[in-house]
């Protein structure tokens, strides 16, 4: 569906509901509001199953670095969730490199593993931690050494949709796959008939307590 439709949709569902008309710009809100609402449940169960991988497929990115041990996830546009982290760590042998995944490691533990022998994180065993120093939000790997070169594979907030009924060519598509764009639709449909429901519940309740005093 392409904006346009999926506010059509909207309109079908609010109109089987018996809902007051939501605006363009209501609309527009709602739609994005369930698009975000959307991926961050998908990617509780992204590569999990088959529609798991296809239903954010669209957003996958990837970005690489060379001789870095800290990334700075707020320089990445619209970042939202690390994916996988792989570097290009010295073999055990010191005559070449290889790749290695990169694990994710609790705050908590990063420190005791530095004086682990069996769990330490070096060239064999990289980890990294995510925390936000005040300013950003960074990525910190511990290894041996800074890895040569690095592959983050991340997942990138979805474009906000707009239908733009004064100028048509600003309108801004879903950018996540056709198949899912129903679902963002009747998420979205939820929402407004959920803050009708929230409306009408104040409502009353003002009443009774107007009745009351």
């Amino acid at each position: 569906m392409n904006i346009v439709q999926m506010h059509e949709r909207c309109d079908e569902l609010l109109d089987k509901a018996n809902a007051p008309w939501f605006s363009p710009e209501q609309k527009d809100i709602y739609l994005n509001f369930a698009q975000s609402d959307f991926v961050e449940n998908e990617h509780k169960i992204f590569e999990v199953t088959e529609r798991g991988r296809e239903s954010l497929s669209t957003i996958v990115k990837a970005q690489t670095y060379t001789n870095v041990s800290t990334i700075d996830l707020d320089a990445i546009n619209k970042f939202m969730f690390v994916i996988d982290l792989s570097g290009l760590f010295p073999d055990k042998c010191g005559s070449g490199f290889v790749w290695r995944t990169i694990k994710a490691e609790q705050l908590q533990n990063i420190i005791e593993n530095q004086n682990d022998p069996f769990n330490k994180n070096d060239d064999s065993n990289p980890a990294y931690i995510q925390y936000h120093n005040g300013t950003n939000r960074l990525i910190e790997i511990y290894s041996t050494t800074s890895p040569s070169n690095l592959n983050l594979k991340y997942l990138k907030k979805p474009v906000d949709v707009l239908n733009d009924e004064i100028t048509p060519a600003n309108n801004v598509n879903c950018e996540l796959p056709e198949f899912v764009h129903e679902e963002i639709v009747r998420r979205a449909v939820e929402m407004m008939l959920g803050t009708l429901q929230d409306q009408l519940g104040y409502q009353i309740a003002q009443s009774e307590s107007n009745e009351s005093n």
